[in-house]
């Protein structure tokens, strides 16, 4: 009798403990790291855990020379084979806390859009709450797969969070627009009633796990979420990945067993829609300015046989890549577009070059063998255009009746109305409305009359 007491109370403490273990959060049931990575510090290197995942028939050397379509079928497969355990949404509340750590604290994570370190604790939304960085209402998730995955879902400030609601990412401070901040006046980011615009040290995070949803997920409504492509990749590039970020990869994929492609290579992001990787850009990889970013017969490659054609007729929208011409007599001339731009008069020793010294070869209206430090990309923002050197990460940009360089396209002097007048195009600048980009006499400059023809010629 004694001997059945003991196995009935052995039992029911063995019973207890079952019941225990069931309610107690999945992180329990192993033990994972906390990110040691810092924000704002540039990530320079692979991290060994990024090394050993590219493997096979998935090392850059491979998949670059991809098309566009196979390699991003290519890059869902191998996000999608390597994600062997599926996060749920309630069980974020306890993940987050390493994936988001503030430089290794077990007690302070990192907040997405304010970059605020606040307590890790999960007291049910009111420090912190769980964000879709692509909206549930303009995807094809709630909060189960998409919704749930930790490379996408991060902690934010409810107040920011709230203000953000489902509006998706542009450009906003060219015009009218509010500022969201959280209850203590610290800043998130900025909008207005058609988009919301994250603080600059917070858009190439934004770009990549965009990138990661619209691959891994196959969330197709990638311009329903983001302003256009170009805005998706200049963010990309003018916000490189941190340490911080490469940490969080690898803690997340500690936990789900798959990473961010785009955090490790953002290379990719140009790849999978057959544009150009930047030489110039910083990647963790070092595949850029290496040299090691040529694709596939429409994944990307040198641009070095580009051609581009004249504008004879004006476009409703001019976003695109552009040669900036000027024609002397028989002599045409071509505005630096590496980042050397400045001065009042730009002329072969600043900013203006023949087309033989460029390299270039004129027939009738087109033009062979652009490269890089000749083209500007034409973006969108507001009714103005900027002007983004293809061969730098700067933006054209005017200065006292001269041009200069700046890094980012939010001030009006490097925003511009572009519209076209016997076949020369006038280039008028936003912050100073009288002066328009002209050549004359060998020299790029800004004039006070539209005189002084500029041509554009429009890259194939």
């Amino acid at each position: 009798m004694k001997h059945l007491k003991r196995t009935l109370s052995l039992l029911m403490v063995l019973g207890m403990l079952v019941s225990l273990l069931a309610v107690l959060p999945a992180a329990s049931a192993a033990t994972f790291s906390y990110n040691t990575g810092t924000r704002g510090v540039t990530c320079t290197s692979l991290s060994a855990k990024a090394t050993a995942y590219y493997t096979g028939t998935y090392t850059y050397a491979n998949l670059k020379t991809q098309t566009a379509s196979n390699l991003k079928s290519k890059l869902a497969t191998l996000m999608t084979n390597t994600h062997t355990t599926k996060t749920t949404y309630a069980n974020l509340t306890t993940y987050s806390k390493y994936s988001d750590a503030t430089s290794g604290s077990t007690s302070k994570l990192t907040l997405f859009y304010t970059s605020k370190s606040v307590s890790s604790s999960w007291d049910s939304g009111s420090t912190w709450n769980r964000e879709h960085v692509w909206p549930q209402s303009l995807g094809s998730f709630t909060t189960s797969n998409c919704g749930a995955d930790m490379h996408h879902v991060r902690p934010a400030d409810p107040k920011v969070n709230s203000t953000r609601g489902n509006l998706p990412y542009g450009y906003v401070r060219g015009g009218s627009y509010s500022t969201a901040t959280t209850s203590s006046g610290t800043v998130g980011g900025y909008y207005n009633s058609s988009y919301f615009e994250p603080l600059d040290s917070v858009k190439g995070d934004v770009a990549r796990i965009l990138l990661y949803c619209y691959v891994r997920w196959g969330e197709s409504n990638l311009t329903d979420v983001i302003q256009n492509v170009d805005l998706l990749l200049s963010w990309c590039q003018a916000d490189p990945v941190d340490t911080w970020e490469m940490g969080r990869n690898d803690v997340v994929q500690g936990i789900q067993g798959n990473r961010n492609v785009f955090i490790d290579y953002p290379e990719y992001a140009w790849l999978i829609f057959g544009r150009t990787v930047p030489s110039n850009m910083t990647t963790p990889s070092g595949m850029a300015s290496s040299g090691g970013s040529s694709g596939g017969s429409s994944g990307g490659g040198s641009s070095s046989g580009t051609t581009a054609t004249l504008v004879t007729t004006a476009p409703s929208d001019w976003s695109g890549n552009y040669v900036l011409v000027g024609i002397n007599g028989s002599t045409y001339y071509v505005l630096d577009a590496s980042g050397s731009v400045t001065g009042t008069n730009l002329g072969s020793t600043s900013g203006a070059k023949t087309l033989s010294a460029a390299g270039i070869t004129r027939s009738g209206n087109t033009l062979s063998g652009v490269s890089n430090n000749y083209i500007y990309t034409v973006a969108k923002t507001g009714s103005y255009y900027y002007f983004k050197m293809k061969g730098s990460s700067n933006y054209l940009t005017y200065k006292s009746k001269g041009l200069t360089t700046s890094t980012s396209y939010s001030g009006t002097a490097a925003q511009w109305t572009l519209s076209l007048s016997s076949g020369a195009v006038r280039m008028r600048s936003r912050s100073a409305t009288s002066y328009y980009l002209g050549f004359n006499s060998n020299l790029f400059r800004c004039y006070n009359s539209t005189s002084y023809k500029l041509y554009l010629y429009k890259v194939n």
